[in-house]
């Protein structure tokens, strides 16, 4: 077996997605674009290869919270914002066998654990089962566009194609890819998080919108809801790779809220996404994946699910249990029993959310 971390620049990340299915999250583009501007880190993949069979998990790969009193050389890893699953051969043997070299590299890079989370529709099989725990996380709401435009809309619960009719007679409009329009999007999804008290984490700075127009091109696309008197009522922004169309980010002016203009942005992306060829339009799920109103907001556009979950390794338990212990140090109650992963980085009550680091350097690891 060949295996090896490798930067986005090296040629085997394409030759993997060249022979394989996969999605935007698994564009080294993307992966880079999470790195840069948004998650920190740095933009990886662990590739391995035996013969025919291939791997690759898409990665950032992050220096452990300075806070922890940590060694500098000691990293974690984490998938990236969406569902960069593991892209694995379909062999259930080689499954299982890269699974444990990809835990064997992390250790020897001093990589303490690793979060990774599933696609719904690009399944890697069991092979996880025995290096770590693998966790439902929730449900997301799909719309398969291999069935007609009748049988979808009819699919539809009552009250959404009541006010999805409403809103057209009433004269709100729609476009696709009106691109001068990016920078009034990301003021209205700003405004709509900060509205519902959104995590920090979803303030996406301006230029990872700049940056996923510009460097995922055609495979991202702005769908606009306007007003009758021409305001942007709501809008949405939705990829489209590999015959998966996934609905990114959105948001809605306040305003509108009683006519609900994000059932014609949602209605209007069906009709984009069959047209283009998709089989699935993936609509994500509620907020932290809870079957919230978000959730039941999206469910009744259709009534099929996909289980969304998430994979928790512990990949050196010495250097795990270590950064726990200084985790809690001084804290009055030392929590950690709601399932956070990596139970280290969980942020003491009335820290800051999160730290920017300096991208690290992680080492290569091959073997034969």
């Amino acid at each position: 077996m060949i295996s090896a971390f490798i930067d986005c620049r090296d040629s085997r990340w394409h030759t993997v997605l060249d022979s394989m299915p996969h999605d935007v999250y698994h564009l080294p583009a993307y992966v880079h674009l999470s790195a840069a501007e948004h998650e920190g880190g740095e933009a990886k993949a662990f590739y391995a290869s035996d013969g025919e069979n291939r791997c690759l998990i898409p990665l950032l790969v992050r220096r452990v919270p300075a806070r922890l009193e940590a060694p500098p050389e000691w990293l974690d890893v984490i998938s990236p914002y969406g569902y960069a699953s593991p892209l694995l051969t379909n062999d259930g043997a080689w499954v299982s066998h890269a699974i444990d070299e990809f835990v064997k590299c992390c250790g020897a890079n001093n990589i303490v654990s690793a979060f990774l989370r599933r696609h719904p529709f690009l399944d890697a099989g069991d092979g996880w089962r025995g290096q770590g725990d693998l966790v439902l996380q929730g449900q997301i709401v799909y719309v398969d566009l291999t069935a007609s435009t009748d049988e979808i809309w009819s699919r539809m619960k009552p009250e959404h194609r009541t006010d999805i009719r409403k809103l057209l007679r009433l004269g709100f409009t729609t476009s696709t890819d009106e691109w001068n329009l990016l920078e009034d999007f990301v003021q209205l999804y700003r405004d709509t998080m900060c509205r519902l008290g959104a995590d920090q984490y979803y303030l996406f700075p301006r230029a990872y919108f700049d940056a996923l127009r510009k460097d995922l091109g055609s495979a991202v696309h702005l769908i606009c809801v306007h007003s009758p008197d021409g305001v942007l009522a709501a809008a949405g922004l939705y990829t489209s790779v590999g015959g998966i169309a996934q609905a990114h980010l959105a948001g809605n002016l306040e305003r509108f809220g009683r006519v609900a203009p994000s059932k014609l942005m949602h209605h209007r992306a069906i009709e984009w996404a069959r047209a283009s060829g998709c089989r699935i339009l993936n609509l994500g799920g509620g907020v932290g994946s809870q079957a919230d109103s978000l959730f039941r907001f999206k469910a009744a556009f259709s009534p099929f699910r996909r289980n969304f979950e998430t994979v928790r390794i512990v990949c050196d338990r010495s250097k795990y249990d270590t950064l726990v212990a200084n985790s809690r140090r001084g804290q009055a109650s030392p929590g950690g029993a709601d399932g956070f992963f990596p139970a280290y980085r969980r942020v003491p009550e009335g820290a800051p959310f999160r730290q920017v680091m300096a991208p690290p350097k992680a080492a290569g690891c091959s073997a034969e």
